[in-house]
């Protein structure tokens, strides 16, 4: 340690080595409490000092943040400008890091404003950006840290403060010291002078994060724009044709999906982009969508009778259910749920008796009237069995047939059926204005996936 080493260095290198040890004692917990109450004051103090010579004396009434999972930054950036109202752009697994902020800071709740804006949607934090600008009359007072939050927020809120011509900073650190922080004493408060210059990496790093969260369109025209620009060639284009793939996909437009996806492959061959291990799954993705693809070109029935195209074509709608949760779209995947349902019973019906669900002929005697007096226990009515069998027709027929095999056994069984599937029907009718949550999705695929299990056994292996 050199002798002119200012204190403010010496205390945090002191701090730093104690926190260092607490952590590789496994005593965590301790080191968190440590690193919060005896080092993070002392970088807040020496974040402050060295901003001041950043803001140059200029006072901002107003602070717009991104706003991720960390707080520290956030802290700093506030403590630092200390500006008269701060608006929270968040996410919904990020408003508790608001309230940590606040509580840091000593913010009122007339000092925050909350602007909760979608993870894939940059259109919505531009607007957000906007209507700030317009409430506070202009950009003059107001600074935008673009430190915390999503690469989409971040560069949603960058395209709107270049657009609009407001000051944009963030916090830079030298990461990766431990236990998930930054190297004490490395962050520094950074003026963005030119964001245009970022913005062709920052566009690339945002469609990457759309197209790993599903957002297939938003990521295509991202990409597009790129390769349009000549920028980051080949790669914007292979991944724009990527992106397309997987858009048609999404949509179970499998035929064209196939050719596009054939395609990113040739190229990918040409100029290795992507992992070797990537470009091997993007091959076996290429089988599915072949047999996938059969359904656009032959009978349903027909296709339903091959265990292999059922097991392909269950386990591509799972997952695409799977990813509209991921979007908190519930409803769509709700849908695709109830239609796994009627896919698997139809598949039965169509592989161990012959019957084609489009077009029912031949139901033994026997069964239909077994399933006349099933219909009666369900609807308190008799019912002969219909030309098309909806999901729950499908499925009384089977149990009709004396048919278990994928897992419906008795009367009661067929009315657990009955109960979720109506409640979701009812719920279609009576709220169609209103999205249900998670739970709702969660306790449909609870009860579905016992179903997919017996339809798909390796369904763990093709996900």
């Amino acid at each position: 340690m050199s002798e002119g080493e200012p204190d403010s260095s010496r205390l945090l290198k002191d701090l730093e080595r104690r926190v260092t040890e607490l952590e590789k004692q496994g005593r965590r917990e301790e080191a968190l409490r440590f690193y919060r109450e005896q080092i993070f004051p002392a970088v807040r103090e020496r974040f402050v000092e060295q901003a001041r010579d950043v803001l140059c004396g200029k006072k901002y009434q107003y602070l717009v943040l991104t706003t991720g999972k960390t707080s520290e930054p956030l802290v700093l950036s506030v403590s630092a400008f200390r500006p008269r109202k701060a608006y929270f752009l968040y996410t919904e697994g990020s408003e508790r890091t608001i309230d940590d902020v606040a509580e840091a800071c000593d913010l009122k709740i007339r000092d925050v404003e909350r602007k909760r804006v979608r993870p894939s949607e940059s259109r919505d934090v531009y607007k957000a950006v906007k209507d700030i600008v317009e409430e506070v009359g202009g950009v003059g007072k107001l600074a935008i840290d673009i430190t915390g939050g999503t690469k989409v927020m971040v560069g949603g809120c960058s395209m709107a403060a270049a657009l609009l011509r407001a000051d944009i900073f963030y916090v830079e650190s030298e990461s990766g010291w431990c236990m998930g922080k930054s190297r004490p004493g490395s962050e520094r408060l950074v003026k963005l002078e030119n964001p245009y210059e970022v913005f062709g990496d920052l566009d690339m790093e945002i469609g990457v994060e759309l197209f790993n969260e599903h957002a297939y369109t938003g990521a295509r025209g991202i990409f597009n724009r790129l390769a349009k620009d000549g920028i980051n060639e080949p790669r914007s284009r292979t991944f724009c044709l990527l992106s397309e793939a997987y858009e048609c996909w999404d949509r179970f437009n499998y035929r064209e999906a196939r050719p596009k996806m054939e395609d990113v492959l040739r190229r990918l061959r040409n100029t290795p982009l992507l992992p070797e291990e990537k470009v091997h799954t993007l091959e076996a993705q290429v089988s599915i969508l072949d047999t996938l693809k059969r359904n656009q070109k032959e009978n349903l029935s027909k296709l339903l009778r091959d265990e292999m195209f059922t097991a392909s074509l269950v386990c591509d709608l799972y997952a695409n259910a799977l990813r509209r949760e991921e979007q908190g779209r519930y409803d769509d995947g709700i849908i695709r749920l109830y239609r796994i349902l009627e896919l698997i019973s139809q598949s039965r019906l169509a592989r161990g008796h012959g019957i084609d669900a489009g077009s029912v002929k031949g139901v033994p005697l026997e069964a239909a009237e077994r399933f006349a007096e099933l219909s009666a226990e369900l609807y308190k009515g008799r019912r002969e069995v219909p030309k098309k069998l909806a999901l729950m027709d499908g499925w009384t027929l089977l149990l009709a047939l004396k048919d278990s095999e994928l897992g419906i056994g008795s009367l009661e069984e067929l009315k657990a059926l009955k109960d979720i599937t109506q409640r979701r029907n009812l719920s279609m009718v009576e709220h169609s204005n209103e999205s249900r949550d998670r739970k709702d999705f969660q306790d449909f695929e609870a009860f579905t996936l016992p179903f997919i299990r017996k339809a798909v056994p390796d369904l763990e292996e093709r996900l």
